[in-house]
């Protein structure tokens, strides 16, 4: 803790475990999200941080890359490049436009993996190897 800085550690909240109605107001009070990971399958939490309408900061951890255009809908950053993470967050924080451009596009992106949608594509995706079968 004494490495933060006196004027921003009482805004700082560390949390453990949470309940799920705990975690989606944490992240409807939010503007950015970051994820700072080695390793991923496909994470689902910058998605649903991005349903929640925040910018999104992430380490190319592998499995983000099915769902992050950097630059677009999130920002990507190397893994265990920490100052890196924290210029992007500071980006975002100063850049407003940039920001509620990302808010925006992530949005979309959220509702693309949607459970409504990964199942309707998971159901035509079915259906196109039945037809093909027969």
């Amino acid at each position: 803790m004494d490495e933060i800085p006196a004027d921003i550690r009482n805004e700082i909240i560390y949390y453990y475990r949470l309940s799920r109605k705990v975690l989606l107001g944490l992240y409807n009070k939010s503007i950015i999200f970051v994820l700072p990971s080695i390793v991923e399958g496909m994470p689902s939490p910058p998605l649903e941080a991005m349903a929640c309408g925040c910018a999104v900061v992430v380490t190319d951890n592998g499995g983000v890359n099915e769902y992050i255009k950097d630059g677009l809908n999130g920002i990507v950053c190397p893994v265990r490049d920490s100052y890196c993470l924290y210029q992007k967050v500071i980006l975002l924080i100063n850049n407003k436009a940039l920001r509620e451009q990302m808010i925006q596009d992530g949005l979309e992106t959220a509702k693309e993996f949607s459970y409504d949608n990964m199942n309707k594509n998971f159901i035509r995706l079915i259906e196109e190897v039945q037809r093909r079968k027969s």
